[in-house]
């Protein structure tokens, strides 16, 4: 079998098989983006010819890829599809051999995006950050937006980007142009509404807070989940709203802006029947902002989900992004934003979250409903999420299942989850064998990031005698740590292509083997230490230094030295 992703429409298999793997580019007046990305393939003059036709469509992403054994012709309306065409002849070239055959492609979804949270613990490199777009395009997608509160150096929390780390204006002007340069739509995503937490504690600015009187415990990773929304009645919040969209924008060329202006726990809570209609008033004015600055926006559609009524006060052109991470998510959900006739775009997500792996057993569902509820409701895309729950512990390379299955279902809707894509994606990005399993097998023992939410709740009620909730009431320590050290001993032995997935894969488990230690041990449990604290840390620092910045990392480290030595 051919190993492709996504899936294409029409795949003809014919007679023979290509010479030679090496081409030779005969279209002379080829777009420059192309070009670029046939570096991808051996060159030679004596190689296979390659040909272009190439149409003056600049949206359309359709195309169709002929192999004979010594030719190869790529034909499609506009530059776009001729790319995407490019991507999947790189993907037939793993193959030992490449049958000749004819594709006629198409997505099914204009809008193929993914979502990556840069605030809540780790800040990437720019080098990872332009790795993840090169992913992206290999399974050709093409939007990429970062969720940003407090990680970008603004006027207003100079102080704070420096302390948690940030992304700087360079960096994303460079990423920027590295995404147009690949079909790639870099979308700002900025807090404008709730999630203000970092910038609203100072100062200067807790006069803004919807909670003016909030008294803060040390858990600061549940705080800042919750906490703190801005005061659409206060006269400086919409100023200093303004301020920052001001000072980010400038960075992007997209013709979007994600103002977000979700989950404003504190108004519904505080102002209860006068939040929609407070709520509604200051969305619009953000909203104006944005469009005084020629930029459509888009906006998390969770609020609006609990007041209707409210949604024709917004301009039609709203993209409103409508989430849900649950692996039995119901269709309800999609349906109540597209009765509206409104553009919508449908956010599953990676289930990645509050664990140090993926969790494939909710996303492989969450996705997949996720996508299919889109198509049938005429959602305008996919936006695939990956967030960084209590303090962003999963490296990028463990989140790549749910990456690549959004991409999958995205441009192929009808792929059914199983057999035929666990073989694509062991052979086109992990390169091993049984490597879906071994996620599935890690999912099993740590599910739904209860693990990790429990050790960071413990090490604040300890430390601090505050009272978190503990997910953690009763659990086998001993048979889920053995099993969690039989996986990483068995990987230490094993030989990967991609030899990044075996690395991280390995930290992961024996990560989760040093928390269910931990836990047992606070909660009193007699577990007999088979791991080492300390030698895990440094493992755990070296791999996220290779990505990210430093970041938050001292505070993963710090709760877990702190409950080692107890």
């Amino acid at each position: 079998m051919l190993h492709l992703i996504p899936k294409v429409k029409r795949l003809d298999i014919k007679e023979g098989y290509l010479l030679n793997k090496a081409i030779f580019c005969e279209t002379a007046d080829l777009d420059a983006r192309l070009k670029a990305t046939l570096g991808a393939f051996t060159a030679n003059g004596n190689g296979t010819p390659l040909s272009f036709s190439v149409g003056a469509d600049a949206q359309d992403e359709s195309y169709t890829l002929s192999v004979t054994e010594r030719n190869i012709r790529i034909e499609a309306p506009g530059v776009r599809g001729a790319f995407y065409a490019i991507q999947t002849l790189r993907q037939l070239f793993t193959e030992a051999r490449v049958p000749c055959l004819y594709i006629k492609d198409k997505p099914d979804f204009a809008y193929r995006g993914f979502y990556h949270d840069i605030t809540r613990g780790r800040v990437p490199t720019l080098k990872t950050l332009k790795a993840l777009v090169d992913r992206m395009v290999y399974l050709k997608m093409n939007s990429l937006q970062l969720y940003v509160e407090h990680t970008y150096p603004f006027e207003e929390c100079r102080e704070i980007a420096e302390r948690w780390g940030a992304i700087t204006p360079q960096e994303l002007r460079e990423l920027d142009a590295y995404c147009r340069e690949r079909f790639v739509d870099f979308i700002p995503s900025l807090s404008t509404f709730g999630h203000m937490y970092e910038i609203l504690r100072q100062e200067p600015y807790r006069h803004l807070r919807v909670l003016s009187d909030f008294e803060e415990t040390h858990n600061f990773r549940w705080e800042r989940m919750r906490h703190h929304t801005i005061n659409p009645e206060h006269p400086e919040s919409l100023p200093l709203v303004r301020s920052l969209i001001g000072q980010y924008m400038p960075n992007f060329n997209s013709d979007y802006f994600n103002i977000c202006c979700d989950e404003t726990f504190d108004l519904e809570e505080s102002l209860g029947e006068r939040a929609g209609a407070l709520y509604v008033d200051f969305v619009k004015k953000i909203i104006n902002e944005v469009k005084s600055q020629k930029k459509t926006p888009m906006m998390w559609a969770d609020i609006l989900e609990k007041h209707p009524e409210t949604i024709a006060e917004l301009p039609e052109d709203t993209v409103f992004l409508s989430w849900d991470y649950s692996a039995t998510v119901e269709k309800e959900k999609v349906e109540k934003i597209s009765a509206f006739g409104r553009p919508q775009i449908v956010c599953p997500g990676t289930s990645s979250w509050s664990n140090l792996c993926e969790s494939l057993l909710s996303s492989e569902d969450n996705i997949g409903r996720m996508a299919e509820y889109g198509y049938e409701c005429g959602a305008i895309g996919v936006l695939n999420t990956n967030w960084g729950d209590l303090g962003n512990p999963c490296s990028l390379a463990l989140a790549d299942f749910g990456l690549t299955w959004g991409a999958e279902k995205s441009w192929s809707v009808s792929t059914e989850k199983g057999g035929e894509f666990y073989e694509n994606i062991e052979h086109l990005i992990y390169k091993k064998s049984g490597a879906v399993a071994l996620l599935r097998q890690i999912g099993v023992l740590s599910p739904s990031g209860a693990l990790w939410n429990t050790l960071t709740n413990l090490y604040y009620n300890i430390r601090y005698g505050e009272d978190h909730k503990v997910y953690i009431q009763s659990l086998d320590f001993v048979e889920k740590r053995d099993a969690l050290l039989e996986i990483r001993d068995s990987l230490s032995k094993e030989v990967w292509e991609e030899d990044t997935y075996r690395r991280e894969a390995m930290i992961a488990v024996e990560g989760i083997a040093v928390t269910v230690e931990l836990l047992a041990k606070a909660l009193g449990k007699p577990v007999i230490r088979k791991t080492d604290t300390e030698a895990w840390l440094k493992k755990y620092r070296e791999a996220w230094l290779l990505t990210s910045k430093e970041s938050e990392l001292e505070k993963i480290e710090e709760q877990f030295r702190f409950l080692d030595a107890m």
